[in-house]
Parts: structure tokens; sequence; C-alpha cells
């Protein structure tokens, strides 16, 4: 289990640190994107897009942003900021925004992978079979010779029908 580092306290001296942390996250969460898991052709994405905007990292990395952007806008407002350092996180800020502009592009248009590809085409088949065709799979089943009860329940209550003049 990771165990949380400390995050230090935030001083001009150490602003560096504090967005080479934010950097970590960020790489942290550009891993999440592609990583898949199974062999060969059956290989299926670790996290869904929506999985990978909730990561722990995202959040992390926006609080950190926040702290660092209200810590400086007070030591800019008292003049306690020299402009090298001001610089420095103007830059920096400008660099995590792109790399999160980024990231949230290639979340956005990630392809999925070719057994998430099938997968997809055989739930949207069932789901139109179910659909337009209810008593279909009730139908097969009857046919090889096999009428469980619970399935006459069921297709019942979503198809008023009586199952004696199918």
């Amino acid at each position: 289990m990771d165990q949380e580092r400390a995050t230090p306290q935030l001083t001009e001296d150490n602003l560096e640190l504090w967005f080479e942390m934010i950097f970590s996250e960020l790489r942290h969460v550009e891993a999440s994107i592609d990583a898949t898991r199974g062999w060969a052709f059956i290989k299926e994405h670790v996290y869904t897009k929506d999985e990978i905007f909730s990561l722990p990292a995202f959040k992390k990395i926006y609080a950190l942003c926040g702290q660092v952007d209200d810590l400086v806008g007070q030591w800019r407002a008292n003049s306690s900021i020299s402009d090298v350092r001001y610089k420095l996180y103007h830059e920096s800020r400008i660099k995590v925004e792109r790399t999160l502009g980024e990231i949230r592009a290639r979340i956005v248009e990630r392809k999925s992978t070719a057994w998430e590809g099938l997968v997809h085409v055989f739930n949207y088949v069932v789901q139109i079979v179910m659909e337009y065709l209810p008593i279909l799979p009730e139908l097969i089943l009857r046919r090889i010779g096999y009428q469980p009860s619970a399935l006459k329940r069921l297709t019942s209550r979503v198809i008023d029908i009586n199952h004696d003049d199918v």
C-alpha cells in the first residue's frame, strides 16, 4: 500500500518542489490512461474514462495548484515574492495547465481496445434483440426443450402475454 508522503510547507524557496509534486501526479494520471490488463487479443483498459477523471491523483493536482495559487497570490499582494520566483511560478503554472489540457484530450480521445470494441458490439446486439424481440430467448430455449419457470415469470412481466398461446 502506498504511503502518502507528507506535503512540505510551501515557501518561496521550495516552489520548485511543489511543482515537481504536481508534475509527479500528472505523470501518474498519464500512465493510467493507457494502462491495460489481459494478454494478446483479450486486453481491456484498467480504468474507464470516468474513473481516470475521478482518480485521487487528479484531485491532488487541483488541491496542490489551488494552494500554490493562493499563497503566490498572497505573496504577490504583499510584495514578498521576487520577480524571478514569480516568473518561475507563472511559467510552471502555464506548463501545468497545458499538460492538464493534453491529458484531458488524451482521455477523451482514447480508443477502445479490440476486445472492448467486440464486447461493446455484442452488448449492443443483445440490447437490440432484447428491446425488439424480448420473447426470442425464450422461444430458442423452448425449441431446444428447456422451459424454466423463472424465465416464464420474467418474460410475462416484461410483456403481457399468455405463454400457452406462444
